[in-house]
């Protein structure tokens, strides 16, 4: 067995990847099934068929089909969550490879059940309705796709998932499984929906209570709210090893309630001021990059700097109607040169006044962000040419406007040309 592969990936060796639906994947990006906690306990899908096949795969030069978001991402000449998983797991959290791989039964690559990190999704409820999203993640749009067949369809089109009734949630047979392996975590990361708007989510948080000090906890959260009922983070995140939180920004006061339907840029960023109080955070404010607000990364920068958070990016590579490859070449154009532009201002001060800044080395650390994830994001865009699918882009846009009442050309001026 061969942890030099050069498609070697640690996740299906010591992750979990738990969602509501009843599907358990490999890793956040991995879009097949390799089990079903309807029908399986989570230890029977840790060494079901699929997971052990694709254990074998990457310790053996092969690219797992399930792995398509990866090898897209790599063959744009971006890292992929492969390999950044691998550097992150090695580097930041110390996990010796090869104790883990000692693990693998040769015959059939199996191992015992005793993963290092999960991730967890219990449902699907959120506060809000953002155009990238769809039913499977939002209860928002779950309502609208169940009382107006035009949503529904729009929907089914664009591969949200299972539609012909409402999605399951995390059952207590697997609740009880997952509860089991809290001794051998190191890492959890929570997803949704909206994870602190979640019952079960607080639930989870009592019952780690005696390993807190042992476990990191990772977050996708829209940040609108702390808490729910009498739970509040502020009473409970310090008690955890570190907490890794990444707050969703999409954009600017000037576009962010158009992405991001019922949210409040203002809260989130006084919720955000209040997280820097924590001695044990690392909190980034993230930028889902897509054609919805690649044309504006520069005011995104300004804007995340100047509420004194890291920033970070990721990408929509699905639905390819809004990939930010689908933009043409004139737009993409424009946009690189912005960026390259901006990219030599960042020593004006003007960009710094956020006290969080004050710490030269904080500092120095985001700006290094800044071009490593601004570079990730322009160079995927650039890497191909889906400009053949504005069509099925303008029909997604649309859409989002009637539903919302609003209008992308007015929003984009800059990006009207595409409809």
């Amino acid at each position: 067995m061969n942890k030099d592969s050069k498609t070697f990936c640690i996740m299906p060796f010591i992750h979990q990847n738990i969602k509501h639906e009843g599907k358990v994947g490999a890793c956040w990006r991995y879009p097949d099934r390799i089990g079903d906690y309807r029908s399986q306990t989570l230890s029977e899908i840790w060494n079901s068929n699929e997971t052990k096949e694709l254990r074998r795969a990457v310790l053996n030069d092969e690219r797992p089909t399930g792995c398509r978001s990866c090898w897209d991402f790599e063959d744009s000449g971006v890292a992929s969550t492969r390999q950044t998983c691998n550097e992150t797991y090695k580097d930041s959290y110390k996990i010796d490879f090869e104790e883990v791989i000692n693990k693998v039964n040769p015959e059939d690559y199996s191992m015992p059940y005793e993963p290092q990190s999960i991730e967890i999704r219990f449902d699907n409820t959120c506060n809000l309705r953002c155009r990238h999203c769809s039913p499977t993640y939002s209860s928002q749009w779950e309502v609208l796709a169940f009382k107006d067949d035009e949503v529904k369809k729009f929907f089914t089109k664009w591969g949200a998932g299972r539609l012909e009734k409402k999605h399951i949630s995390l059952p207590e047979r697997s609740f009880e499984e997952f509860k089991s392996a809290i001794p051998h975590l190191r890492e959890v990361l929570i997803a949704g929906g909206e994870p602190l708007q979640q019952k079960r989510h607080w639930e989870m948080i009592d019952a780690m209570a005696d390993h807190a000090h042992n476990i990191t906890l990772s977050y996708n959260s829209n940040l609108v709210a702390l808490g729910l009922g009498y739970y509040n983070v502020l009473d409970h995140w310090p008690k955890f090893k570190k907490i890794i939180l990444r707050v969703s920004i999409d954009g600017d006061d000037s576009t962010f309630s158009y992405f991001r339907t019922n949210g409040d840029i203002n809260k989130i960023v006084e919720n955000v001021q209040k997280l820097h109080a924590l001695t044990n955070i690392e909190m980034s404010l993230t930028t889902t990059v897509s054609i919805y607000n690649i044309s504006r990364l520069v005011d995104i920068v300004k804007f995340v700097n100047n509420a004194g958070g890291l920033f970070h990016t990721s990408l929509v590579q699905y639905p390819k109607a809004i990939n930010p490859k689908v933009l043409p070449a004139d737009i993409k154009a424009k946009i690189t040169q912005d960026w390259t532009e901006f990219k030599l201002t960042l020593d004006d001060e003007s960009l710094w006044a956020h006290e969080q800044w004050s710490n030269t080395k904080r500092k120095e650390t985001q700006k290094r962000r800044i071009i490593r994830y601004g570079d990730y994001v322009v160079n995927y865009m650039n890497a191909e040419d889906y400009s053949a699918d504005l069509a099925e882009t303008a029909e997604y846009i649309n859409f989002m406007d009637k539903q919302n009442a609003t209008s992308f050309a007015e929003v984009y001026p800059e990006l009207a040309s595409i409809l």
